[in-house]
């Protein structure tokens, strides 16, 4: 993973380093900022091209939209670990997004090798006949980034979970409200959404970057996803 400040490749722990390359870091399912009904319902979701890669969207969560629909298929069906992270604007990025620091944002797997959902803990209408899944739900707190499973180069900062996100010589904080990691073997859905399904913007990051394998059960972990030159 990129240490932060640095422009060198760090591996995990027992892994030697290796160069960095543009396919380990998120490519953009959309161009923009999605919104209102395009990708806000199951029966037309935005398919995420290729799970082997890591890839990233923006969405402003209007009131007839409140969910964000993503499809996806798995390689060969291979069992691999789905990563689903998510947040929105950190609360010290900008003046006047203390507002931001009540957010949440929460997720659901919905697949045929998942187990049965109790639908009494969701807050969504969830797509006819589909009743497997699994909740990701925002920690409540995210004061630290305890909560986090995925090799996403995270630090606190202010109080609050985060990431610096660069582009090119700008750059801007985000907060890390959500970050697990889902075994999956099969295709399926993500719905994605701000808690109390609140109206906002917030951004989402998916992939499944190999199969699971032995090493990753001992490490715990997998090869980071960022670099960042992009």
């Amino acid at each position: 993973m990129w240490a932060s400040g640095s422009g060198k490749w760090h591996s995990p722990a027992g892994l030697p380093d290796r160069q960095s390359s543009c396919a380990e870091s998120e490519r953009p399912m959309v161009n923009g900022v999605s919104c209102g009904s395009l990708f806000g319902s199951p029966e037309a979701p935005l398919q995420v091209p290729d799970l082997t890669e890591y890839w990233g969207a923006h969405r402003v969560a209007t009131c007839d939209a409140p969910v964000f629909w993503l499809n996806f298929s798995v390689p060969d069906s291979t069992r691999r670990y789905l990563d689903v992270s998510a947040g929105s604007l950190h609360p010290a990025s900008s003046f006047g997004s203390s507002r931001l620091l009540g957010l949440r944002v929460d997720a659901v797997v919905l697949s045929e090798d998942q187990p049965e959902l109790d639908i009494s803990q969701l807050e969504i209408s969830l797509p006819p006949g589909m009743t497997k899944g699994t909740l990701l739900q925002s920690a409540q707190d995210v004061s630290s980034c305890r909560h986090t499973e995925t090799e996403m180069v995270t630090e606190v900062n202010q109080g609050m979970c985060a990431f610096y996100d660069s582009f090119g010589p700008w750059g801007v904080w985000s907060s890390v409200l959500l970050d697990r990691h889902v075994p999956i073997s099969a295709p399926g859905l993500v719905g994605v959404w701000l808690r109390g399904l609140q109206t906002g913007k917030f951004w989402v990051m998916l992939g499944a970057a190999g199969p699971e394998r032995p090493e990753d059960a001992e490490l715990g972990k997998r090869l980071g996803r960022a670099c960042d030159d992009v």
